[in-house]
């Protein structure tokens, strides 16, 4: 009889709609994982960069027995490079040359270089020494022998969100790079 209504027993083995009762259920789980391994794996790219940048600036530096603005300039336009496809905004990167004094006793910060991000009248390489990762001198003596130096090169990139998970979002990523002077003693900003 077609007015009749079903009976408890034949409405409970009814599953038309179990399939997309589950999907509901399972389907926002997935896509928030989905998500989280994009956004992890953008992270650890850029975190990489942010080391490669910090090594890579060091032994080209540390290779020359100085260091011009134009020279600097340049630098800074590969850091670009390195970055792409990332933006280098919130990045800071710093260059100095430290001096471990002929007493053997103390290091000293020498000829800090820096650069603002419009690459225009600074002196080198991306955001402002500011913004740069703390310097710790003390933490160079045991790497410089007295009167010898090392370059120090430091970039810090606070990371943005490419999915809009609010994990991740703002977390600073800091590299350093200590590297000993290939051809001189001391390499010098100028």
């Amino acid at each position: 009889m077609l007015g009749k209504s079903r009976s408890g027993t034949a409405f409970r083995r009814d599953d038309r709609g179990i399939a997309a009762i589950e999907l509901a259920l399972i389907l926002p789980v997935l896509v928030f994982g989905l998500l989280g391994v994009l956004e992890f794996s953008q992270f650890y790219s850029v975190q990489s960069r942010v080391t490669w940048i910090s090594q890579a600036l060091g032994d080209v530096i540390s290779q020359s027995t100085s260091q011009s603005q134009t020279d600097l300039t340049k630098l800074g336009d590969a850091v670009s490079s390195i970055m792409y496809p990332y933006s280098t905004t919130g990045m800071t990167v710093v260059a100095a040359s430290l001096v471990r004094n002929t007493k053997n006793t103390t290091a000293t910060e020498d000829d800090v270089a820096e650069v603002d991000s419009t690459w225009g009248t600074q002196k080198a390489l991306l955001g402002s020494v500011a913004d740069a990762p703390a310097l710790d001198a003390t933490a160079a003596l045991d790497l410089i022998p007295a009167g010898y130096s090392v370059v120090y090169v430091a970039a810090k990139y606070t990371y943005q969100s490419y999915t809009g998970l609010p994990f991740l979002q703002g977390k600073v990523l800091t590299s350093r790079a200590y590297v000993r002077p290939r051809s001189v003693s001391v390499v010098t900003f100028h």
